[in-house]
């Protein structure tokens, strides 16, 4: 690999390689048998964790079929939607294994919600930066 390559390397896919390290070994932590002192708190702030790590995981991967494999955007949403889905689904299923974790289905819809967010704020931000570019 030359300097080129590796540079892309590093700015492109090991923030992705590494997100989706985290997100691994997140899901492979022990879970608590204990359901009956878990507030609500606790329970938005679990949600709300899944939903960030889905929208982080989707904008990584739109990143890099954007900007770096630049292909059209309607296949860039596509391969970064089924792919950030493809994930939540192993991750439930990864979570079957864990002692105290479950796979749950309704985990991989509130997943759905954060990829959702992800493909909305990417278009908003697009919007905002190219509207501020001027026309050739």
């Amino acid at each position: 690999m030359n300097n080129a390559q590796i540079r892309k390397f590093a700015r492109y896919y090991l923030p992705l390689f590494l997100w989706l390290s985290l997100i691994f070994y997140l899901s492979s932590i022990e879970g608590s048998t204990n359901h009956k002192t878990v507030s609500v708190w606790f329970y938005i702030e679990r949600k709300g964790a899944h939903i960030a790590e889905y929208f982080i995981l989707t904008l990584l991967l739109l990143r890099i079929f954007v900007f770096h494999k630049k292909i059209n955007k309607l296949r860039s949403f596509f391969l970064s939607i089924s792919i950030s889905l493809l994930w939540a689904f192993s991750d439930e299923f990864h979570q079957r294994f864990v002692f105290g974790r479950e796979g749950k289905l309704t985990d991989v819809i509130i997943d759905s919600i954060g990829i959702l967010l992800a493909v909305l704020f990417f278009l908003f931000i697009k919007k905002v930066i190219f509207a501020k570019e001027p026309k050739k």
